[in-house]
């Protein structure tokens, strides 16, 4: 399973360097090849990251028609069970809280590294080189995105 943290996720709505990459994750996903996973938390997350995006002028287009493309393409591959959601219960958590405080991190991606050992991913992509060095250190390979 790969996880993606909302710096990754969000490249998938709005065009970016390393976007072709997320694209190539979403379209495997579509074919059953590969499953993703984020955390409820990067959903919300990522909507707003999308309208200040849209504010600063760098995005194509309408932003609740990005927001609700990401929400159309999230429930459609739940239902096909390539994309898992990590929900953020006590156990999370109080990872997240153990992560924030091991290695310095703001809780928000202190969450990151925790929802992605909750679901055993295999691989984090991130645009967050100090996310990606910690997550490295708790024993999760990474992918930097651009």
């Amino acid at each position: 399973m790969i996880y993606l943290d909302t710096s990754a996720l969000i490249k998938r709505y709005v065009k970016e360097a390393d976007s072709n990459v997320v694209d190539g994750l979403f379209e495997a996903a579509y074919r059953g090849e590969v499953a993703v996973s984020t955390s409820v938390f990067n959903i919300g997350e990522a909507a707003t990251a999308a309208d200040k995006k849209a504010r600063r002028g760098e995005l194509s287009g309408d932003v609740r028609t990005a927001v609700s493309l990401m929400l159309r393409e999230i429930a459609v591959l739940s239902r096909l069970g390539s994309l898992v959601i990590v929900p953020i219960g006590l156990s999370v958590m109080k990872a997240s809280i153990h992560i924030a405080l091991t290695h310095k991190l703001y809780i928000a991606d202190a969450l990151q590294i925790a929802s992605c050992l909750r679901v055993k991913c295999h691989e984090l992509y991130t645009a967050d080189k100090a996310l990606a060095d910690a997550a490295e250190k708790e024993g999760i390979k990474t992918r930097v995105l651009r």
